[in-house]
């Protein structure tokens, strides 16, 4: 699934924009919504972001993830398995 796909299956993962503001934040996901489409728990989340593995912004209290970075940690974790022949 792509994360256009997973943002639109899954309205609550975008922050949407800001009403009083000219930029739009609607590019970044909460923690939750990047567990689930990585399919690890929200505190692996957390410790990439803590580690520096994953960049994140604050907003207030909240931590976001843009979906770019996202997609970029996703291809850089990712495991080839190629089956013996």
């Amino acid at each position: 699934m792509s994360v256009d796909a997973f943002v639109e299956a899954r309205p609550s993962a975008s922050v949407g924009p800001i009403v009083d503001g000219a930029v739009s934040v609607s590019n970044y996901l909460t923690v939750s919504a990047v567990a689930d489409y990585l399919n690890v728990s929200k505190m692996t989340v957390y410790r990439l972001v803590h580690s520096g593995e994953m960049p994140a912004a604050r907003f207030g209290r909240s931590v976001r993830i843009d979906e770019a970075d996202m997609e970029e940690y996703r291809q850089r974790a990712a495991v080839v398995i190629h089956p013996e022949s």
